[in-house]
């Protein structure tokens, strides 16, 4: 979700939310980005949910866009409140700009999808793991 702010006009922002299958061009004509806002041809927006650069996976949507993917996907386990985990998702960003197209990228909140991370023995956050042609579950 995203809302108008009035940044001022030299206002550079980034992390505006966008969908599991599209990344933010910084490069873009009229976009620019830095923290949670993103200009967009002038006009600026504050994100207020969901300000990852990639898409949330879910216990839900954990199959199909995880383990079914014919593409790497990385995904960040992420705490709310957790300040390491913000620290790991400035590093995470980055990547998902840099790969964009050769590796999918995806956050899940264990405090919403905790039954998700105890499969993987993720006992504490943050953690970021790479899937690839997912054959098995976790022992």
């Amino acid at each position: 979700m995203i809302a108008k702010t009035s940044a001022p006009a030299n206002t550079i922002t980034k992390n505006a939310p966008a969908k599991a299958s599209s990344f933010p061009n910084p490069s873009a004509a009229g976009t620019a980005h830095s923290g949670r806002i993103t200009v967009v041809g002038g006009l600026h927006l504050r994100c207020l949910e969901n300000c990852y650069p990639y898409g949330v996976v879910t216990s839900e949507s954990w199959n199909k866009v995880v383990l079914q993917s014919a593409t790497p996907v990385l995904v960040e386990f992420h705490g709310s409140g957790c300040g390491p985990c913000n620290k790991v998702r400035e590093v995470v960003d980055k990547l998902a700009r840099e790969y964009d197209g050769q590796l999918k990228f995806f956050v899940l909140y264990t405090d919403h999808d905790g039954e998700i991370a105890e499969s993987y023995k993720v006992e504490a956050v943050p953690v970021s793991m790479v899937f690839k042609n997912w054959v098995g579950g976790v022992t």
